[in-house]
């Protein structure tokens, strides 16, 4: 849960499309989205210098060909992985269920706009359609340059404390992992 919780974070995902991420779908410094409940939902979004390390260490050590590590033991693996996060998050105390991993996703599209994160940039990241003539319509998502991306992925901040105490927890991860 921990990793999922950074990754949407620092990255955007939905829970679908990040737990059927497979190792062959990270490169280049980009995570791909091949399959999603919308067109627009397709896409590859720059890695976080602050879970870079993590994806690495995940890439390294999959045991099943897939990024997250969890628990397929059923198609219904992503239902299984909500409950899981559910009763964590009520045994911390918290009661509202607007409290959930897709709340995180939420958080990163605040991050984009505290950051200056052009609004089409941010749509392209997280799988959002862009609906304006102009850029929806005319040029596709998929003709963005990787480079402004890339760049705007640097601008994503939740704040000092929160990305420090997250960089403290993938180094934790990563420390965990090794030990």
């Amino acid at each position: 849960l921990h990793i999922a919780s950074l990754l949407v974070l620092y990255g955007g995902f939905r829970r679908a499309e990040l737990l059927s991420v497979t190792i062959d779908q990270v490169a280049s410094g980009g995570i791909t989205i091949s399959e999603g409940k919308t067109a627009s939902a397709l896409r590859t979004v720059p890695i976080h210098y602050v879970v870079a390390p993590l994806v690495q260490r995940l890439l390294e050590t999959s045991r099943d060909q897939f990024l997250v590590p969890t628990r397929r033991t059923s198609a219904r693996y992503q239902d299984a992985f909500t409950k899981r996060f559910t009763r964590i998050r009520r045994e911390l105390g918290a009661s509202s269920s607007k409290i959930n991993l897709h709340a995180l996703r939420h958080n990163f599209v605040n991050a984009c706009e505290n950051g200056a994160i052009p609004e089409h940039l941010a749509k392209v990241m997280t799988g959002h359609q862009r609906d304006s003539l102009t850029y929806g319509h005319y040029s596709p998502a998929s003709a963005v340059n990787w480079d402004l991306l890339v760049n705007a992925m640097t601008s994503v901040s939740h704040g000092l404390d929160v990305d420090t105490r997250a960089t403290e927890s993938v180094a934790f991860l990563l420390e965990q992992a090794r030990g």
